[in-house]
């Protein structure tokens, strides 16, 4: 049988100083949670979210070495018995019935994040077309803007609607907190206040604040909110970019696939837009 412990090496294995990191974590901090689990839409803010709640003292990204760039399906021990020290996982889950029961099933806190439906067809069509480097985004390279996000409608946008729906009625609002992107965005601080608390992480209001300040768009990327760089993973970091590259067949076309769903999850509030 196919061993399930090769993503928890002992902690003077594999990368000597991040091992040493985590020990001294787990002897130096009283966290309640050994692992912060973040289940994203993909570019959604994720990566970003992921960083700042890393950025908790004690603790550090670890994915399990099995994930790949194209399957998140997590081995229910990976989170059962997290490794060594305190650790903050974000992974593109789908809400299958096995992830659903395991997230709910640990009794633990977990972030669900997702964003503007219309966003996330622009900010697809730009990572793949120009970031991207997996076969699977080799179509996109060669589109320009409206039949890129033409494409992506046609192709992915049902599946980030089932993504969504399924997350929505399959978490247990006792442990799986609801993120919009557009909240993270709006307003940072308060938003990432609400989720240490929710994970139950005891932080100072300056902590939390340095925290936020140590990742904004600016001190990522060098520019401004709004500024695009088309081959950069942090491309604008705006809300609503979606009006500037949607066409008048690009809205029916996304429509006539996702129909009220906008609606439905409190994005719009009629079809009208």
């Amino acid at each position: 049988m196919e061993s399930r412990a090769s993503d928890r090496r002992p902690w003077f294995r594999g990368k000597p100083l991040r091992r040493l990191q985590s020990l001294a974590g787990a002897l130096v901090h009283r966290h309640p949670h050994r692992n912060l689990f973040i289940t994203a839409m993909p570019k959604s803010g994720s990566t970003w979210l992921a960083k700042m709640v890393a950025s908790i003292p004690g603790y550090r990204q670890w994915i399990p070495t099995y994930i790949t760039e194209t399957d998140h399906t997590l081995r229910p021990d990976s989170l059962r018995r997290p490794p060594l020290g305190y650790t903050v996982t974000k992974l593109h889950c789908k809400p299958t019935p096995e992830h659903i029961d395991l997230l709910n099933g640990l009794q633990r806190p977990y972030v669900i994040l997702f964003r503007d439906l219309r966003d996330a067809a622009v900010s697809g069509y730009f990572y793949l077309h120009g970031v991207n480097r997996h076969e699977s985004a080799e179509p996109y390279r060669v589109l320009g803007v409206e039949e890129g996000v033409a494409r992506w409608i046609d192709e992915k946008l049902a599946q980030r609607i089932e993504w969504i729906d399924g997350w929505l009625r399959g978490h247990d609002p006792k442990w799986g907190l609801v993120v919009r992107y557009e909240s993270l965005l709006r307003d940072p601080l308060n938003a990432f206040h609400g989720i240490c608390d929710y994970y139950e992480i005891n932080l100072s209001t300056v902590q939390m604040r340095r925290i936020v300040e140590r990742h904004t768009f600016r001190k990522a990327t060098g520019r401004t909110p709004g500024t695009q760089d088309a081959s950069s993973f942090n491309r604008k970091g705006i809300v609503g970019d979606w009006v500037n590259h949607f066409t008048p067949a690009l809205r029916e076309r996304f429509k006539a696939v996702a129909g009220d769903a906008l609606v439905r999850l409190g994005i719009e509030r009629s079809n009208d837009w």
